[in-house]
């Protein structure tokens, strides 16, 4: 049998194995939880790196349709711009007589105006005449009064006025040529407006005609067919090609978008940060795994540390229970309450961090609280002590349990000490209790370090010692006449 020292030591060693277990638990817990919080990040990644190609593939795959009806989109854009071509050529003919219409224009202007500079020199020598006439007149006038010679001057005056009508006249007739110059400017001007539209309109009908020929050839080539019907196949193809040629842009944006994303994810795994990543994966995986496997081994471990607890805590209940019945029934001389013993209620509560999903083997650590009661037993009837007993009835089932504590967890510790054991019992559990003491002590006198203190007043229960004899002397302390407390060895067989 194992000595209660040892077990003591061993349930100690438990103890502090199992709290261990518990920190090295949660830190595997705590590891795993990370690892899987990376493997996590590390799939979420390839996820989308898969749904990246993918999306590129099918990308690609409808690139393909979108080129072949952009090759016919081209074939017609060509045919369109050979009959645009066709166009021009004739636009050029029309262009270059027309040109050569302005040319003769230019020069019809450049004579006319040249000659009306001519005109504007002669009215303008004409205008300088007329002015020095003028002011000769203005002399003559101021000097008419001094002249002496008046018929000279009136002769003169007369050719003077001569001069001028001569001069109006020719300034008339100037005008009138300048009048005439634009008129011959204005029919000029019209007959140019009037090519200009002659060539407009050789132009116009020229593409009617062209139009006409196509027309033509194309109703030729319909056979009858709904010519309504068709431009509104031709505008819908025409939104089509339009939509497919924005839908090819908006994806050639896409594509390009998508490109650099897959060299920036090229280059990021190309860095030193995803160097050796599925080396790293299986690792992480098999740290993961092996973190499981070790919370698992744990669990199970605590699982049965945990049993072998209650098995042992069930065992030394179970032995203190039979000691304080033996005991109970050897002090106690009534006969309203057969035995007592104590009963322990426990409550369990589950501690899980909740952080996430844990195995079955480690599915929580099962916190244990006991309720410890003391019952008084009765034939089938069982009732707490608790308010329900006498203040002498309490005194000796605290004094039975503590003497049964100490049988069942103090055998390599013998001191047992005892302060006024008898207080508030009667003269027959007094008794009891002697005798229960004098068995105790008749059971470990063979024992090593076994002492036994009472201190008490009461001399019948010193009496009731002294009968049984368990002891050869005593210590009786007392004060003197000082009050000064003096200790004094006695034999007890003196009382």
């Amino acid at each position: 049998k194992v000595s209660l020292q040892a077990e003591r030591d061993q349930l100690r060693a438990l103890q502090e194995q199992l709290v261990e277990l518990g920190r090295e638990e949660d830190a595997v817990r705590t590891q795993r939880d990370l690892l899987a919080k990376q493997q996590e990040q590390l799939r979420t990644q390839l996820a989308e790196q898969k749904g990246r190609l993918q999306l590129l593939q099918s990308q690609v795959a409808r690139r393909g349709d979108v080129d072949s009806e952009l090759a016919a989109r081209k074939a017609e854009h060509q045919e369109s711009s050979e009959a645009a071509r066709r166009a021009r050529a004739a636009v050029e003919t029309t262009a270059a007589r027309a040109k050569q219409l302005r040319e003769e224009r230019s020069q019809n202007v450049a004579r006319y105006r040249h000659d009306l500079d001519i005109q504007d020199a002669k009215v303008r020598g004409l205008q300088r005449e007329v002015d020095g006439l003028t002011e000769m007149e203005k002399s003559i006038m101021v000097m008419q009064g001094r002249v002496e010679n008046a018929d000279a001057l009136k002769a003169k005056l007369a050719v003077a006025d001569n001069s001028v009508r001569s001069a109006q006249r020719d300034l008339e007739g100037l005008r009138a040529n300048l009048e005439k110059m634009e008129d011959r400017k204005k029919k000029k001007e019209a007959v140019r407006d009037a090519l200009h539209a002659n060539i407009r309109l050789k132009t116009l009908e020229v593409e009617a005609h062209k139009h006409q020929q196509e027309i033509d050839d194309l109703l030729k080539d319909l056979g009858g067919r709904d010519v309504a019907a068709l431009r509104r196949q031709l505008e819908a193809a025409r939104a089509r090609s339009f939509e497919l040629q924005k839908n090819r842009s908006f994806r050639e944006g896409e594509l390009a978008q998508t490109r650099e994303a897959v060299r920036a994810l090229e280059v990021d795994l190309a860095s030193p940060l995803y160097a050796g990543v599925e080396q790293r994966h299986r690792e992480a995986i098999i740290r993961h795994e092996s973190a499981a496997y070790a919370a698992k081994d744990l669990g199970r471990y605590h699982t049965a540390l945990d049993k072998a607890l209650m098995k042992f805590h069930t065992m030394k209940m179970a032995e203190i229970n039979r000691t304080i019945k033996e005991l109970w029934q050897k002090v106690y001389r009534g006969r309203d309450i057969d035995y007592v013993a104590i009963r322990s209620d426990s409550d369990d509560a589950t501690d899980s961090d909740g952080g996430g999903p844990v195995d079955s083997a480690a599915a929580g650590r099962v916190l244990r609280s006991y309720n410890y009661r003391v019952v008084m037993v009765c034939g089938d009837a069982e009732m707490d002590m608790r308010g329900r007993c006498s203040a002498g009835q309490r005194v000796l089932c605290s004094l039975i349990i503590r003497l049964a504590l100490a049988d069942s967890f103090c055998v390599n510790c013998g001191v047992l000490a005892l302060d006024e054991p008898t207080t508030n019992l009667d003269g027959a559990n007094i008794r009891g209790l002697a005798e229960a003491l004098a068995a105790l002590i008749e059971a470990r006198r063979a024992h090593e370090r076994f002492q036994l203190l009472l201190i008490t007043h009461d001399d019948v229960f010193v009496q009731h010692l002294s009968q049984l004899q368990v002891s050869d002397w005593f210590y009786n302390i007392q004060k003197d006449e000082q009050g000064c407390s003096k200790i004094e060895k006695r034999q007890i067989q003196l009382l």
